[in-house]
């Protein structure tokens, strides 16, 4: 586990490289999605979360594994096959889930998200993201913490 702090230079030099490493398709951001894991992590620990919600791509796989492991959390994957989303495994009723991605930018999938963890009886204690969150975010998740790797007045609640 990550014990010291990351400056907020390098952090922000770890977003801009694993930006530039999705935007190009290229792989190499590992340092980057370290950096970047821990800091959320570290960001993720006041809302006390009880497992970590993850969409099951391999960015938001890798990036939830980081969190995960510095957490000492269970992960759950949200999976979609023709257009129906199940969770895998499912979290036991009342756990404390922090929604986790590279990036939020589908506001809908966000809301089916928190929709399906609360049939699940889970509770989303926080929104997490790598790269900066939109407006539209912001809006869909009125009322849960949104946290980045970076901090910033609009992110940070």
């Amino acid at each position: 586990m990550n014990t010291h702090p990351t400056p907020a230079s390098q952090l922000a030099a770890a977003v801009d490289q694993l930006h530039q490493a999705i935007a190009t398709d290229r792989a190499g951001a590992t340092k980057a999605v370290e950096l970047i894991g821990a800091a959320i992590a570290d960001a993720l620990r006041p809302y006390t979360p009880t497992v970590v919600a993850v969409r099951d791509n391999i960015d938001d796989a890798v990036l939830a594994h980081v969190v995960s492991r510095e957490l000492d959390l269970p992960t759950v994957r949200v999976y979609e096959d023709s257009g129906l989303l199940s969770l895998s495994p499912l979290p036991d009723p009342g756990a404390r889930a922090a929604l986790l991605a590279v990036s939020w930018h589908d506001v809908s999938a966000l809301r089916a998200l928190r929709l399906l963890l609360a049939h699940a009886r889970a509770d989303v204690m926080a929104v997490a993201a790598a790269l900066p969150v939109t407006d539209p975010v912001l809006a869909a998740v009125e009322g849960t913490p949104i946290v980045t790797a970076v901090a910033s007045p609009r992110t940070q609640r």
